[in-house]
């Protein structure tokens, strides 16, 4: 177990001192992907950092879960880094922007079940902070219809 967990701080090392290097290179040149390798870095970090709380613990099924978690901020920041610079602009916006609102829309979805199932009005009063708007929600549905949900890049 221990050479696991040194093994594995190493390699989560490597990743965080390699974006490091690609925020500080970027933020003359381009500071909206400076931005978005920070936001993956502290996210990828906090993840490294409880994963290897969890390998101390010997949790190693739910380390696996936090590790996917941690694979998928790597993957999704090197999918952006190597894109030219005008792919990279959309790429961005398909994480932050895209996916945002694809999220409210089924958070808010998943929030409304939840509501009719309960009979609790706390879990109603807790809910009903997360559901959209009418205005909001035919919005967010008119710029994401399911078809073009099915079809987009990040949810293939």
């Amino acid at each position: 177990m221990q050479l696991l967990l040194r093994e594995s701080l190493a390699v989560f090392s490597q990743i965080r001192d390699e974006i490091s290097g690609v925020i500080s290179k970027s933020k003359a040149t381009d500071p909206r992907y400076s931005r978005f390798a920070m936001g993956q870095m502290h996210y990828y970090g906090e993840r490294c950092q409880s994963l290897s709380l969890l390998l101390q613990d010997e949790k190693l099924w739910d380390g696996d879960i936090i590790m996917r978690s941690a694979t998928e901020c790597a993957t999704r920041f090197i999918f952006v880094s190597i894109s030219e610079p005008e792919e990279r602009a959309k790429r961005i916006d398909e994480y932050e922007i895209d996916m945002a609102e694809i999220d409210d829309l089924q958070r808010s979805e998943k929030a409304k079940a939840a509501m009719t199932n309960s009979s609790d009005p706390n879990t109603a009063m807790l809910l009903g902070g997360v559901v959209l708007s009418p205005e909001d929600e035919a919005e967010l549905r008119a710029r994401w219809p399911k078809a073009k949900l099915l079809s987009h890049p990040c949810l293939r």
